[in-house]
């Protein structure tokens, strides 16, 4: 028999689990292991003491650049356009960097990447966003915090992000061909802070870089917060 009670408290479980999937807002803290996160190359390790509190994941290596990033942390991955803002932010602190013995600086970017993008040589299209250009030892001695928010829905390339995987590079990277900054936030299958700028060169460099808390917030869009007001209203109806 049908019982509408019944029905509404299924529907509403369903829109829950809907609205509570993939994407969460989290902090790795690295207290409880590495949660998905790898690093490039080198000595990589997490440090139980003398992180921005707490344990620190630490690299040291000599490379191109050094990436944290993650396939797998569900938190950090999927279609960030359910959202109406985010906010990634990462905490830095550097104890060198050096290019032949001498102190050297570069870049810190977060970088959202789509391998449905992927295409010719590219092996994803991104988008990405460089938060600092000068990281290094006499800068970033202490904890740094690094953090961007932006609208993941926005069709054009929010005030300082670029787009990586486009066929037409020759004045930088550019957006796939034809997809738009939200298309390339819908499925976002590879989440990366780096101290790489997609399509620079760098020469190898030695680098001793602890990162900590890395993190993900979010602003529900306006038909998550209609879920939640149907919730209280079916919750109100179970009550009377």
């Amino acid at each position: 028999m049908f019982n509408a009670r019944n029905s509404s408290i299924a529907l509403v479980s369903g829109l829950c689990v809907v609205a509570n999937a993939g994407i969460t807002d989290t902090v790795i803290t690295f207290d409880h292991g590495l949660e998905g996160f790898t690093s490039t190359g080198g000595f990589n390790d997490i440090l139980p003491n003398g992180g921005n509190d707490g344990a620190y994941y630490n690299a040291i290596t000599e490379s191109f650049g050094v990436e944290w990033q993650t396939t797998t942390n569900e938190s950090f991955l999927g279609d960030y356009t359910q959202y109406d803002q985010v906010t990634l932010s990462i905490d830095v602190q550097v104890d060198q960097i050096q290019f032949f013995g001498q102190d050297a600086t570069r870049s810190l970017v977060v970088e959202l990447r789509n391998s449905r993008f992927a295409h010719s040589f590219f092996q994803y299209g991104s988008v990405f966003f460089e938060l600092d250009s000068n990281l290094s030892a006499e800068n970033n001695a202490d904890w740094s915090t690094f953090s961007v928010t932006f609208d993941p829905n926005s069709t054009e390339l929010p005030d300082g992000w670029r787009g990586y995987g486009g066929s037409d590079d020759a004045d930088g990277p550019v957006l796939p061909d034809g997809a738009t900054f939200a298309d390339v936030l819908t499925n976002v299958d590879q989440f990366v802070f780096s101290t790489l700028v997609p399509v620079e060169r760098y020469p190898f460099t030695n680098f001793d870089i602890a990162v900590d808390n890395i993190s993900i917030s979010t602003v529900p869009a306006p038909s998550a917060f209609a879920l939640l007001g149907l919730t209280g209203l079916v919750g109100t109806r179970r009550r009377r």
